[in-house]
């Protein structure tokens, strides 16, 4: 297992009861067959759920199609992380809202979706945890109204002498920052956190 990492707290090793890994040890048993699981280039065009697929508890039925050549799939589950506008380019005379009530295909076709940024600032002191005033288990999340609109506090990792903080913005300031270079992306996120830490020293803290 090797050692902890400095930026690791306590809470972050395993358990004592979990046997530490050998990567030399025999597998037991007999070997697996090779199975395919990432399938590239097909695109789902149908699903269809069928309460009476695997003994009356219901599945899912898909049609898939690869280079011209369609395919009949059915599975008990399917998880899918596509955003909502992709079910609405199937195949022609298909609906993927045939079964679906109104209200569910009201809020797929309503869904709205806008740009995010986040970035992540490295600092060599956690000088936010010597100015600010610590509640509970972490300093929570600063809201503002400059460009980088929140920055959020870690909550492990106190005793460390460096810290990480996040930052979070939305809609038209994500694409304002987003049309930045690293470097000015990283400046002004520097920006928003001395706003709020009006300090000479700030940049002496960041790890650029």
């Amino acid at each position: 297992m090797g050692t902890l990492r400095d930026n690791l707290t306590i809470a972050a090793a395993p358990p004592k009861t979990v046997p530490a890994a050998d990567a030399s040890a025999p597998v037991q048993g007999s070997k697996s067959k090779k199975k395919e699981r990432v399938h590239l280039e097909h695109r789902v065009t149908h699903i269809n759920y069928d309460e009476n697929l695997y003994e009356g508890h219901g599945g899912v039925k898909m049609t898939i199609r690869n280079h011209g050549e369609t395919k009949e799939k059915q599975y008990p589950y399917v998880i899918t992380t596509l955003p909502n506008g992709a079910y609405l380019n199937g195949d022609l005379k298909e609906n993927f809202f045939n079964n679906l009530s109104f209200s569910k295909a009201r809020a797929i076709r309503e869904c709205n979706y806008m740009p995010s940024f986040k970035a992540f600032i490295t600092f060599k002191k956690q000088f936010w945890a010597t100015l600010g005033e610590r509640q509970d288990k972490g300093l929570g999340v600063t809201v503002s109204d400059k460009s980088n609109r929140q920055i959020v506090y870690p909550s492990y990792g106190y005793d460390a002498e460096g810290g990480v903080l996040q930052i979070y913005c939305w809609a038209q300031d994500a694409e304002r920052i987003g049309a930045l270079s690293d470097e000015e992306r990283v400046n002004e996120c520097l920006k928003g956190i001395q706003y709020l830490y009006p300090s000479r020293y700030l940049r002496t803290f960041c790890r650029l």
